[in-house]
């Protein structure tokens, strides 16, 4: 039988602990104030944990619940998506085990869809600085180690299991690069085309655990 893990508001964007263990996901109950992230184990045997409130970002107003990106190895840090009227969306980072949330990258422009490599060494994401949607990667902790990844556009990148190659979606095209880090230098490929003909765009696809498979969401009308 389906268990709901989450009864009560507005829940955004569920992503898994290392673990396997826990679910972090974004919340917003208008009737009660509260917005923020959660923490949850995933069976529902207790119940969710305030990880975050979104009072606690700071800066100027959010417009919308804060998103949970991706949670480093050893489930230490989550980096999450934040928006605000000045900077629009932007990267942020706050320790699991509680603590001052600080921003990782905040530009006016947008930055999301982030992920931590497996080595939790480099983070890849989504910034339109340029003028569209393109994949890059940065070491972390820092802010240096900048490389573009994509050609010709891209969104949503995931990291394959050893951490040697980023996927992400262009459109109906699924693309992959070879990738290398070492220090804080960044070795990325060229741009290949995995899969074509579906929708592979934000949230629409993710690899299986076997890292060579993909699982879509298709449309029932071919989408």
């Amino acid at each position: 039988n389906l268990i709901p893990v989450t009864s009560d508001g507005d829940n955004h964007q569920p992503i898994w602990t290392r673990n396997g263990r826990e679910i972090v996901y974004g919340r917003e109950d208008v009737a009660r104030g509260v917005q923020g992230l959660f923490r949850q184990v995933a069976d529902g045997s207790f119940p969710p944990e305030l990880l975050l409130a979104g009072s606690e970002i700071g800066g100027s107003p959010s417009r919308s619940v804060p998103y949970p990106g991706s949670v480093a190895p050893n489930d230490e840090v989550l980096l999450f998506e934040r928006s605000s009227i000045a900077t629009a969306s932007d990267l942020w980072v706050v320790p699991m085990s509680g603590g001052t949330p600080r921003p990782f990258l905040a530009t006016p422009a947008f930055e999301g869809d982030g992920a931590f490599s497996p080595d939790g060494r480099w983070l890849a994401y989504v910034s339109d600085e340029s003028g569209r949607q393109e994949v890059f990667v940065r070491a972390f902790p820092g802010k240096g180690g900048r490389r573009q990844v994509s050609v010709a556009g891209g969104e949503w990148p995931l990291w394959s299991r050893d951490g040697t190659r980023l996927f992400y979606g262009q459109g109906r095209r699924l693309m992959a690069v070879d990738f290398e880090g070492e220090g804080r230098d960044a070795v990325v490929g060229q741009p290949q085309q995995i899969l074509k003909g579906f929708n592979f765009s934000r949230g629409m696809f993710d690899l299986m655990p076997d890292g060579d498979s993909v699982v879509l969401l298709k449309s029932a009308r071919g989408g």
